[in-house]
């Protein structure tokens, strides 16, 4: 379908570098004929409880009429050349040789590529990697390669028919690409190294002697044949050294234990997993030399990230580039399409297309050879625990991810595992060392469970065994040592609000499951000969953010009363576009009617962010945010738990301004209308009492007004109709103060760092000209409150808490595991939309399910990054394997009406690990410690 589309329809987010980006969603107005139907349908929505009725990409996601990136091709997009020109990568599957070229000679001449790009001619022409990705995007001739996997050379074809004929003939083909002299395995220093030591006073209220948020993490003062050298422990000495005197002092301890207490030590493995994501990366990418413009049409869970690294990459090359035009889709990733390289390899491919569109997407064997990986991890765990009451005393732990060929997030995977390694549990003294290696196996990067899934799954398996040996139930143990509100966590900082795993565990601890598990098992024994049951238990609680959150929010309500919605964050299959829309009705009455997401164009709202959050000086910091438009971030890419709360925040804010400084005062001038103040002026009439009932506005026992009378009145009266706001959080939403006119107030603080205002058009009709195009008035803050920068030694202060039960079977002869039933308890604030919670629990368990019994891929040579990998090999769990029928939750209510909702989507899947392989040792008295727990390693157990 051609769409008659000019050019200034695209919307434009400004100049960059000199560049002009602009920025069209796939979704948005300007691509409307791209789709047959709405995509975003309006919010069906119950004011009776307050709830949505289906996803407002329901009906488009189960009729496949959701588009995404992969769907689209060149005769889809405006104004591009029609001829749509296709693209493939050949990629090393050795490291033990040098790389010596490509040879197509099984391609004859029929099938010759159009075009060859190699390594020369990426050098040639300045084109390489941004930063982030590390170097060598294409393998030099007579290098080794850094991995598994390693691009070597595109082939770009102009039409299909060829491009297909001759992507069958190579793959699979190890002639293809020729190798020469052996050469010794690549050596490199990890990716990185970090540990976190505290000792705390006498209790979790007092003082700390030492931790990472009251001093700092500590790092090695060197590296040495690629293994840390540690500062020498000194007590007065400086921070590392201070913390390597107590780190020894807990290693002293734990060699030469008091009497009373009980040590173990234990080593855990678990496994590379593959990201599967059901969309395989993917990219559509036009350079138009004549006009010097690039177009991308990317899968990216972080739209700005692409073009901030397309910016810093064609900045360097010898291709000119006068504008830019991004065009972000519907994806899903759940982190494999976070900070990903495949849209660069997409520009490329633009780059040397002979002026054609060219499409290059993965199959799924390439898939499997190149999509990110959940890191790979081998723990090594002692822990002590006083024999008389009962309570943890000390942890020491060491946790050795596999990062692969490229950094990616490796090293902030690795450090949020260690600091993840406390779970639900309150320990006076812990010393956590983190390295992330450099090896020859595909990217890990930020798969869902971003670390934690490997050490709180190790830990839950670690904390029944100390249960069994001190004859203790293990939920009364985990209640003896469960971390409650007002504790510090293992880096010294308190968590933020309520702390809720008590109240978990008890539910759990009286759940039918658990307390009959000893006679069931008896029972079903007996009656199943061949068969063990079991019943296991794990409870976890998982940070989520990253220390550095920001977003973008732009809430509009017109003069008839639709709400519109624009946010930075993306829908990567969360259902964001859902909760956020649901996330406007507490301040606006009812969901927003429309939303567009992945939105890059904050023209009314232009803010800044430089330097580097995690890094950078408080001093800096001062400096920096003496700019009024400036933040430490700009927009963070999506991920499986940072829509709820954070996204919420910045929707649920500019909501709010709207409300407080539009509708409220809008109902007031109603309210007082009349002889001598109206109805209002004799009653005591707060903004707090506020309520919206059957879509209208009353307080106090005023008249009840229609929410369209409230908004007419808003408009007419020139007041706030539209608000876009900026967030940051670190660990602490920054604030500011405003002075915001009619407000009543000299300032107002509100927790944003960013804000701009549009007003009514008055009973003129007329529009205010003033400020930016959208007609937006970009507000100075005052003064301005950011989170210290020693905050970052927190590493994380929200959470949200998850336990699961889970009964099973195992079955002698085969070894394999039937899950028979599960049950999780989850504690997540005030859900947005319980349906959309029930989904990422589900989702999360089969996750966690397919974790601990089923997906496995080898690291090296016989792994993935050889390219024969399917899912004919790869075992993803199937309905058969997950309960699905008999599977229950609760969740537990939430402590008021204004608690806030929280992140799930990534504590979901952690538990049932734990609880299956506690469950299993129930079954057959035998503990594993390497996952994934396969049939093979049951039946050596019981053979």
């Amino acid at each position: 379908m051609k769409v008659a589309l000019s050019r200034r329809k695209f919307l434009k987010a400004g100049m960059v570098a000199g560049v002009a980006v602009y920025l069209a969603p796939l979704g948005g107005k300007a691509f409307a004929a791209l789709f047959e139907d709405k995509i975003l349908t309006p919010v069906a929505w119950d004011p009776k409880n307050g709830q949505a009725k289906v996803r407002i990409d329901g009906k488009a996601k189960v009729t496949g009429a959701k588009v995404f990136a992969r769907d689209i091709r060149a005769q889809d997009m405006p104004h591009w050349p029609q001829q749509q020109a296709h693209a493939f990568i050949l990629r090393a599957t050795r490291t033990d040789r040098l790389y010596a070229g490509i040879d197509l000679s099984l391609l004859g001449e029929e099938l010759k590529p159009d075009r060859v790009v190699t390594a020369a001619d990426l050098a040639r022409d300045g084109v390489a990697f941004p930063a982030f990705y590390g170097a060598d995007m294409l393998l030099p001739e007579g290098q080794q390669a850094a991995y598994l996997g390693h691009a070597a050379a595109i082939l770009i074809y102009d039409d299909f028919a060829r491009y297909r004929f001759a992507k069958d003939k190579l793959q699979f083909q190890e002639s293809v690409l020729r190798y020469g002299e052996p050469v010794a395995p690549m050596v490199r220093d990890p990716w990185a190294t970090f540990r976190f030591v505290r000792v705390g006073g006498a209790t979790s209220h007092d003082d700390d002697k030492f931790s990472s948020l009251g001093q700092a993490p500590v790092f090695p003062s060197m590296m040495r044949k690629q293994q840390p050298v540690w500062p020498d422990g000194i007590e007065h000495g400086k921070l590392g050294e201070q913390g390597m005197f107590y780190a020894n002092q807990i290693k002293a301890e734990l060699d030469s234990p008091p009497a009373d207490w009980l040590v173990l030590e234990r080593d855990y493995q678990t496994q590379s997993v593959d990201t599967a994501a059901l969309e395989p990366d993917n990219a559509n990418c036009w350079y138009d030399a004549a006009r010097q413009e690039l177009h991308m049409v990317v899968a990216s869970q972080g739209p700005q990230e692409v073009i901030d690294s397309t910016l810093e990459m064609m900045k360097k090359a010898s291709f000119p580039l006068k504008a830019l035009f991004v065009h972000p889709c519907y994806t899903v990733g759940y982190g494999s399409k976070d900070h990903y390289n495949f849209p660069f390899y997409g520009l490329v491919c633009a780059l040397y297309g002979n002026g054609k569109p060219v499409r290059l997407a993965n199959d799924r064997y390439e898939q499997f050879q190149t999509s990110i990986k959940r890191h790979a991890f081998d723990m090594k765990y002692r822990m002590a625990v006083d024999r008389q009451t009962g309570m943890m005393q000390s942890f020491a732990g060491t946790f050795e991810g596999n990062g692969g060929g490229r950094a990616n997030f490796s090293p902030s995977v690795v450090m949020v595992a260690a600091t993840a390694a406390q779970s639900i549990y309150y320990f006076p003294k812990n010393d956590f060392a983190a390295v992330a290696l450099a090896t020859r196996a595909v990217d890990a990067g930020s798969a869902r469970g971003y670390g934690t899934l490997q050490s709180m799954a190790a830990t839950e398996m670690m904390v029944d065994e100390f249960a069994e040996q001190l004859k203790l139930d293990p939920i009364e143990f985990r209640l003896r040592n469960a971390l409650r509100s007002g504790m510090k966590n293992s880096q010294g900082a308190i968590p933020a609000g309520a702390i809720r795993v008590d109240e978990v565990l008890r539910k759990a601890q009286v759940h039918p499951m658990w307390t009959g598990r000893a006679k069931r098992k008896a029972e079903y024994d007996a009656a199943h000969p061949g068969k063990r049951y079991g019943v296991g238990f794990a409870c976890t609680q998982k940070d989520f953010g990253t220390g550095a959150e920001s977003s973008l929010a732009r809430v509009e309500i017109e003069a008839d009363g639709k709400i519109r919605l624009w946010h930075s964050g993306t829908e990567i299959g969360t259902g964001m576009s859902t909760s956020q829309a649901v996330a406007c009705a507490k301040w606006l009455c009812r969901p927003a009617d429309e939303i567009l997401t992945a939105v890059t164009d904050w023209a009314d709202l232009p803010m800044v962010a430089t330097g580097d959050p995690y890094l950078m000086s408080q001093a800096e910091q001062d400096k920096l945010a003496a700019n009024p438009r400036w933040s430490p971030t700009y927009c963070s890419p999506a991920s499986a738990t940072n829509s709820a709360y954070y996204y919420t925040h910045s929707t649920r804010e500019a909501a709010r301004v709207v409300f407080m400084h539009g509708l409220w005062p809008a109902a007031m001038a109603i309210w007082s209308q009349g002889v001598a103040g109206g109805q209002a002026a004799s009653l005591v009439v707060r903004v707090e009492d506020a309520r919206w009932v059957d879509g209208k506005l009353s307080a106090g026992g005023l008249e009840a007004l229609p929410f369209e009378a409230i908004v007419k009145q808003a408009h007419e009266l020139g007041l706030v109709t539209g608000a876009a706001v900026h967030v940051f959080n670190r660990w602490q939403w920054s604030e500011a103060d405003w002075e915001i006119p009619g407000s009543g107030a000299a300032t107002v603080r509100l927790p944003v760092d960013g804000l701009s205002l549009r007003y009514g058009s008055g009973k003129d009709g007329k529009t205010d000209k003033a400020g930016t195009p959208g007609g937006y008035r970009v507000l100075d803050r005052r003064k301005v409150y950011m989170p210290a920068t020693q905050r970052n030694g927190a590493m994380v202060t929200y959470y949200s808490c998850v336990g699961t039960l889970v009964e099973l079977a195992v079955h002698e002869g085969s070894g394999k595991v039937e899950l028979l039933g599960h049950h999780s308890i989850m504690e997540c604030g005030n859900m947005l939309s319980p349906q959309l919670v029930s989904g990422q629990l589900q989702g999360g368990l089969a996750m966690g399910i397919g974790h601990a019994l089923h997906e496995y891929l080898p690291l090296y040579e016989d792994g993935p990054g050889n390219g024969t990998w399917n899912f004919n090999r790869y075992h993803l769990p199937r309905a058969s394997d997950v309960a699905v029928w008999t599977q229950t939750a609760e969740v537990l209510p939430p402590v008021s009406e204004t608690d806030t909702p929280k992140g799930i989507a990534e504590v979901v899947m952690i538990p049932v690990v734990g609880a299956i392989v506690n469950g299993i040792a129930h079954a057959i008295g035998h503990r594993f410690t390497k996952l994934p727990v396969t049939p093979q390693r049951i039946k050596e157990v019981l053979a």
